[in-house]
């Protein structure tokens, strides 16, 4: 059973050499968010001056620097990030658009008939489109938001170790919210790209049928089928709204209420004995707010959700087999199909023992009702499709063995 590729990895390979842009915003960032702890570290060096009466203007403005200097480095590095994420992901996004639409003109016309033109667009355009979003934002920020609180979170460690422990309460809770969010996300995608397909397709073809839908008069019945395609559109982010909208709430009054437990805990260690006031004063301000700035998080779940769905699409297509290599077409144009047996969905058969040869200059016409298999003859001459058993051949050459390039030509 072959591995499941990892939708990252499997992004990541797609984009070739542009993946160094990524690596490189991802690096900066990491140094951007490291920048996060010294303002927490500058105000503590101010309670504490404050606290044992060593504190001086020249100190202050010593301080003072060291934390406008750490911000301004910050912000320096992060949009560096974003202008390196951004050069990398739109050249990502152009390989895999060129990717697709090549692979698109060496598959089987018969598989891409199998799909609607809005679900095809949808992936050249939507689905593509959400990996731009993942690789030029979410994957830098999400360094960026996790290594902040994560220094931050081991400089307390230095401070006072249960403290630095207690708050971490609130991030455990807000992770078992995120999960919930993430997983209530997931299972909505599939219909939300479903309804987009969906909304692609009915948009495609009123448009290119309207010359057809005024000389008929089908205005209305048309316009209705394009409204129930935009009802569903709309009633799936609704659902998606009210089923997220519980869990962002919790999300963000969870991971606010650090102070809830640095005071109670912090002054029963201040009482004992056990810390200073500027220890208490730290974890009263920095310890119920660094998690903070993990809230951005949340979002990166939603966004997340709908990466591996667009993904999920690309490779879909990707998947397709092509038709590649094989000989030239053959001098004679012979046309012989020797029982051959066809079948498009797998269970009901068009051709059964189907037999036919057609000389090389002689005209054939094939006379029948409607799914007879007309069609489909011509289409397996063509190798639209493959046949299921049987041989299609011309000039006494498998159509199989002939270059599917030269074939359509």
């Amino acid at each position: 059973m072959q591995k499941k590729k990892s939708p990252i990895k499997l992004l990541l390979k797609w984009a070739g050499r542009e993946k160094y842009w990524i690596y490189l915003s991802i690096f900066l960032s990491l140094i951007s968010g490291i920048c996060t702890m010294i303002p927490y570290y500058g105000i503590y060096r101010l309670m504490d001056a404050v606290y044992n009466n060593t504190c001086t203007s020249e100190f202050v403005m010593q301080d003072a620097a060291l934390i406008i200097g750490a911000i301004i480095v910050r912000f320096v590095l992060f949009g560096a990030s974003g202008v390196a994420s951004h050069k990398g992901a739109y050249r990502a996004l152009f390989k895999v658009r060129c990717m697709v639409a090549e692979h698109m003109a060496k598959v089987p016309l018969g598989a891409l008939n199998e799909r609607s033109t809005g679900e095809i667009k949808t992936v050249l355009n939507e689905d593509i489109e959400k990996l731009e979003l993942f690789l030029a934002h979410n994957m830098p920020e999400l360094v960026c938001y996790l290594v902040g609180p994560v220094v931050v979170f081991i400089y307390l460690l230095t401070v006072n170790v249960p403290l630095a422990l207690i708050s971490l309460i609130p991030l455990v809770l807000a992770v078992i919210v995120m999960i919930f969010m993430f997983v209530g996300a997931a299972g909505m995608m599939d219909r939300a790209n479903k309804s987009v397909a969906s909304l692609n397709s009915v948009m495609v073809e009123y448009i290119s049928g309207m010359k057809l839908i005024k000389a008929y008069n089908m205005g209305s019945k048309s316009f209705q089928k394009f409204k129930t395609a935009v009802k569903e559109e709309n009633d799936v982010w609704n659902i998606m709204s009210k089923k997220m909208g519980p869990f962002y709430a919790a999300f963000i009054v969870v991971i606010e209420c650090g102070m809830l437990l640095m005071v109670p805990f912090g002054g029963m260690f201040f009482l004992k004995g056990s810390i200073t006031a500027s220890v208490l004063l730290l974890f009263a301000f920095v310890g119920s707010m660094y998690l903070t700035e993990i809230r951005p998080l949340q979002e990166l779940g939603s966004s997340f959700a709908q990466v591996l769905a667009g993904v999920t699409k690309t490779e879909e297509i990707l998947s397709i087999p092509t038709f590649e290599g094989g000989t030239e077409f053959p001098k004679r144009h012979d046309i012989e199909l020797r029982n051959v047996r066809f079948s498009y969905d797998g269970k009901t058969d068009v051709l059964q023992q189907c037999n036919l040869k057609i000389k090389d200059g002689e005209r054939m016409a094939l006379v029948g009702g409607s799914g007879a298999g007309k069609s489909t003859v011509i289409e397996l001459v063509s190798r639209f499709y493959d046949v299921q058993e049987g041989e299609v051949l011309i000039g006494g050459k498998n159509v199989k063995d002939i270059n599917y390039e030269t074939l359509l030509q």
